[in-house]
């Protein structure tokens, strides 16, 4: 899968076949993603206003992260399932879960490093829009009938729906910690 991944990011066109392996590989990158992603300080203040909280806390942003990442997942891969079937352009056949994390991967990994790292959104803009890129490249080049434009259509769409679904996710868990006695946080009190 890496090796996959990696000629993803090098905007190589990759067949179906190279995108069958275990199931497991790509959960494992998933749960990598997510794991990174609940260390990023960013998310700390947007949920409890400071980026130095008690150990607790670190629980509620990495279940945070785990949630947002899955409903992620599961929204991007049945969109995107349904978006390239229109007009015939793709018969079903391939694994587009395993595309798309193998896609999605690399990119990832660096953009949720950058944020734990607290890199200046001067860096990770650039490099988000070329990992939208990549995905754009990896559908079009296993799909041969569905264009970058397209591809790159039906990921905006994607992303939109994989972002109200984070901000309902981040709204619910605002409302459960704003809650007296639900959720107690030692030291956010």
């Amino acid at each position: 899968m890496l090796q996959s991944a990696l000629q993803l990011v090098a905007l190589r066109r990759l067949p179906w076949s190279r995108f069958h392996y275990a199931r497991w590989q790509a959960w494992l990158a998933i749960a990598s993603i997510a794991t990174l992603m609940g260390f990023d300080p960013g998310l700390r203040v947007e949920l409890f206003g400071t980026q130095s909280v008690p150990a607790p806390a670190w629980g509620v942003a990495m279940a945070y992260s785990w949630v947002c990442s899955l409903a992620s997942v599961w929204i991007g891969v049945g969109f995107l399932r349904w978006w390239m079937q229109r007009g015939g352009r793709w018969d079903g056949q391939g694994d587009l879960f395993n595309l798309l994390v193998a896609a999605e991967l690399v990119m990832n990994m660096l953009l949720s490093g950058w944020a734990a790292a607290s890199m200046p959104m001067v860096w990770t803009v650039p490099m988000a829009l070329y990992a939208l890129w990549v995905i754009c490249n990896a559908l079009s080049g296993a799909i041969p009938q569905a264009s970058r434009a397209y591809s790159l259509g039906g990921l905006l769409l994607a992303t939109m729906l994989q972002l109200c679904a984070c901000v309902l996710v981040w709204a619910v868990t605002k409302m459960l910690l704003s809650v007296p006695g639900l959720v107690v946080l030692p030291g956010l009190t």
